[in-house]
């Protein structure tokens, strides 16, 4: 897997995780699986990552 493929996957996780929260209302998962991926350093959690900040700066 490409550095390019693992961050798109990790914005497809964070896509999914955001919008699991906002069905639900279960924060603390997101929160759970935000620190989580934030302890690591593959593309993965960078995409995740970028993914969160756009969406909390853009809210969209």
């Amino acid at each position: 897997m490409t550095y390019e493929s693992q961050c798109q996957f990790g914005r497809a996780i964070a896509a999914a995780e955001i919008a699991d929260c906002k069905a639900t209302g279960n924060y603390l998962k997101l929160i759970r699986t935000i620190r989580d991926m934030s302890d690591q350093s593959h593309g993965v959690s960078i995409g995740f990552l970028q993914a969160v900040a756009e969406k909390a700066v853009h809210n969209n």
